[in-house]
């Protein structure tokens, strides 16, 4: 939708259109700080497995091998996550500047 359309609908129906752009910015913030907690039980996940008693699983070289390569494969889907969320967030401040004129924000 351009601003041409945008601006020759009726102000209920402009209010409709950017009250779910708004929306998606919200959700999309909202997803993006619940990265925070997600870490934090990554981390204390860490530390669980770092005080398991080697009675019950012993650390040789296929364990140490294995949560290795678990704990490199977290950070990625992570990353393209965030990546996700922020280019979602851009679209829609773009979307929005668009449709309702460009409004710098202090």
């Amino acid at each position: 939708m351009d601003k041409k359309y945008f601006d020759r609908l009726p102000k209920e129906h402009q209010w409709i259109v950017v009250k779910e752009h708004l929306d998606m910015l919200q959700s999309t913030v909202r997803s993006r700080m619940a990265l925070l907690p997600l870490m934090a039980g990554l981390a204390a996940t860490l530390l669980v497995i770092a005080t398991f008693n080697s009675n019950l699983i012993p650390l040789d070289n296929l364990v140490r091998f294995l949560v290795s390569a678990l704990l490199l494969l977290i950070p990625t889907p992570l990353y393209l996550y965030n990546d996700d969320l922020k280019k979602t967030a851009m679209r829609n401040k773009d979307t929005l500047g668009k449709l309702t004129g460009e409004v710098e924000l202090s």
